[in-house]
């Protein structure tokens, strides 16, 4: 049988399952903006139908029906903001949480938050400030809940409390056999701790509770000629920052010839107990900038302007690597040599490139450790180190040679890092390639694969749900 008549007879079952009003066929208006919706155009691919269930009793009769057709393929979406595509499908079904099941609930006497996997950040700010709450959670607003916490999740407040997976207190879960557990320190342990890294292929979560916890913030940016102060900067912060855990830092090499004509360096500051000008960024605001931004802001405002635009082709790469100054500057010189590559290549000039680095000191995995059971990331293995991630989004003209250079950018940067013994083998899922491998990296993969044989024993979200990194294949 072939997919698409796969798809038919699913889509016939659940509309004699009374679910037709939430089906999205492909003729429908909703369809189309739901295929628009995705932040990445490699992501906008075409599905026979979207279904946008409202409950978890609905994601279980979902899940039911596409199971019992053996040739039925499916993805799940929270936000969909993976670059490459891992949560939609062409010709399967797409379970399409972020529709109807975004609401975002508050528990003031226990201090928790309890989250739909569709709703997105912004959105999940904007409901918590008027309760003088926060969580840590995107810094980009438009990214969704559910795929940011089970890949790990960084925040402004990882410093202080480490990935936003690990501020998980329960998960409400679906199965592949359509039974709905609780996953937490105490109920179905296993699953709760895979669920803290290594993605979506075990179940599909319907609940998320986190703990709830604003902000000073900045940006600034500054010409290619003040590279190594930013350089040192940044591995100054890292060492400094267990010292420091309200602050955070990043920086980025970026192209981006709608406002620039050359590489310019932004960072972004932040400090999460609303001090201004904190000493342990005194180093990088001496930096002379060509423009600075310093300003109290809300959480929820500071992740709207950190989102990027929509309507791209997208590719990122991520490696880690210690705290070396001569591996950070390679990589800035092997980013400049590929935006020339596409530059050369391209026909219109609409396209950027960045080159992004931030701290990823060992102590972040301790405080995963100590939290709910620890989690199954395995960053508590590698050194102290900082994470490059690059992305390139490129117009249709330079697709693939924007994808060739960022992959030899990538492979670039690992290479010299082995050369100068800097190089740690641990990938971030949250921001890899599909090429790259993040759950061989994990703590123990044995113990991720046993988890998913013991709740999804026939393999359906390995083999069934194409999308995303599978554990059976490490």
């Amino acid at each position: 049988m072939s997919l698409r008549v796969a798809s038919e007879s699913v889509v016939s079952e659940l509309e004699r399952g009374g679910l037709e009003e939430i089906l999205s066929p492909a003729d429908s208006a909703r369809y189309s903006k739901r295929v628009s919706s995705y932040f990445s155009l490699t992501a906008q691919k075409k599905p026979f139908c979207f279904v946008h269930p409202k409950t978890t009793e609905q994601v279980s009769q979902i899940l039911q029906a596409l199971v019992a057709n053996p040739d039925a393929r499916f993805a799940i979406r929270s936000g969909g903001h993976v670059m490459w595509g891992a949560s939609n499908i062409d010709d399967g079904i797409c379970i399409d949480l972020g529709l109807q099941m975004n609401r975002t609930s508050i528990d003031k006497e226990n201090r928790t938050v309890s989250i739909q996997p569709g709703a997105r950040w912004r959105d999940v700010y904007k409901a918590l400030e008027p309760h003088g709450l926060a969580v840590a959670g995107g810094r980009s607003g438009g990214v969704g809940v559910a795929g940011m916490l089970t890949g790990g999740g960084i925040s402004w407040y990882i410093p202080r409390v480490g990935f936003c997976g690990d501020q998980l207190v329960n998960a409400e879960v679906v199965l592949a056999d359509g039974r709905v557990v609780h996953a937490n320190a105490d109920e179905n342990a296993d699953l709760f701790r895979a669920l803290k890294g290594a993605g979506g292929g075990t179940s599909a979560s319907s609940r998320a509770s986190t703990c709830a916890r604003c902000p000073t913030t900045g940006s600034g940016r500054a010409t290619p000629e003040r590279s190594a102060d930013h350089v040192a900067a940044m591995r100054r912060f890292t060492d400094d920052s267990e010292r420091f855990p309200d602050s955070s830092y990043i920086v980025l090499w970026n192209y981006e010839p709608s406002r620039f004509e050359d590489v310019v360096i932004t960072t972004f500051l932040a400090n999460t107990k609303g001090v201004e000008n904190p000493a342990e960024l005194k180093q990088v605001c001496d930096i002379p900038p060509m423009a600075r931004d310093l300003r109290q802001t809300s959480l929820h405002d500071f992740a709207v302007s950190m989102d990027q635009p929509m309507g791209m082709h997208n590719y990122w790469h991520t490696t880690t690597f210690l705290k070396d100054e001569r591996i950070i500057s390679k990589a800035v010189s092997l980013h400049a040599a590929a935006v020339s590559k596409i530059q050369a290549a391209s026909q219109t000039g609409r396209f950027s490139s960045l080159c992004l680095f931030q701290s990823l000191p060992h102590y972040y995995g301790r405080l995963g450790a100590e939290r709910g059971g620890g989690n199954v990331m395995g960053l508590d293995r590698a050194l102290r180190g900082a994470q490059r991630r690059h992305a390139a989004d490129e117009d249709g003209t330079v697709r693939g040679v924007g994808l060739a250079a960022a992959r030899e950018f990538w492979e670039g940067v690992e290479a010299f890092a082995r050369e100068v013994g800097g190089f740690v083998d641990w990938t971030y899922l949250n921001y890899a390639d599909r090429a790259q491998e993040p759950l061989r990296t994990l703590r123990d993969p044995g113990e991720v694969r046993r988890t998913a044989v013991k709740y999804d024993p026939t393999g359906v979200f390995q083999t069934r749900a194409p999308g995303g990194f599978k554990i059976s294949d490490v």
